[in-house]
């Protein structure tokens, strides 16, 4: 572990200037504060973390990674209290969550400003992680909206006997999704095919955003996210 002051003493030029530039991609309001960073190499046997080698940039509620096994990858995610949230965005994900249809619902509890790659998102979250909706932080767009309140199988035997056989068929997926994904994600599934795989609806169409939705044993979508065609969420 280092102090902030030292980072120029243990990191590279080049990754330090590539460290500059990505900071540089945070909105005004969203500054990354460093209080401190260290580096990071698992060993052969330690499988218990996500990322393997890399440094750690850490602030106030913040964080920012720096995967070196892949050329340097940096990502970073900044958690505010949900009054400190953009209250239109606020909106937006709570009438997202309501729109969804599963009755019980948590409340939001903070929400995270991320960014990885070109993605830059709002994601908004409760402390047990059962309700969460990303939103896009240039566009406004919902890319993500799930309630695992939804979840209603008692186990993986219950799972895989439940969705054994198709619970929906294709057309009954479409005409149960269309309203939804149009509320939600302003999305036409007009002209969509669909493809199903245990309890996930997965709607495609040439050359526009992918939907894939998650149902209960009831046949009620509990998740759906959009996956945009040309890959960026913003």
């Amino acid at each position: 572990m280092y102090d902030t002051a030292d980072l120029n003493k243990v990191m590279d030029n080049a990754l330090r200037l590539k460290l500059d530039a990505f900071l540089k991609t945070f909105e005004d309001e969203d500054i990354f504060i460093k209080s401190g960073f260290w580096r990071f190499k698992a060993n052969d046997q330690d499988h218990g973390h996500l990322l393997q080698n890399y440094w750690v940039i850490f602030g106030p509620s913040q964080q920012l990674y720096i995967d070196v096994d892949k050329d340097n990858q940096m990502s970073a995610i900044l958690q505010y209290k949900i009054d400190d949230s953009y209250a239109w965005m606020t909106n937006i994900a709570r009438n997202s969550l309501k729109t969804l249809g599963i009755p019980s619902v948590k409340a939001f509890d903070y929400t995270l400003f991320t960014v990885e790659g070109k993605d830059m998102l709002w994601q908004y979250r409760d402390d047990d992680n059962l309700n969460y909706v990303h939103i896009g932080s240039k566009t406004g767009k919902v890319w993500k909206v799930t309630n695992e309140l939804g979840i209603n199988w008692k186990n993986d035997a219950d799972f895989k006997n439940s969705f054994a056989k198709p619970k929906l068929s294709k057309n009954k997926a479409l005409s149960i999704a269309v309203p939804t994904v149009r509320s939600i994600f302003g999305i036409e599934l007009k002209g969509y095919s669909v493809r199903i795989q245990e309890n996930e609806y997965t709607f495609t169409k040439k050359g526009a955003t992918t939907l894939i939705g998650k149902i209960n044993t009831k046949g009620a979508f509990y998740s759906f996210e959009a996956i945009p065609s040309k890959g960026v969420r913003n």
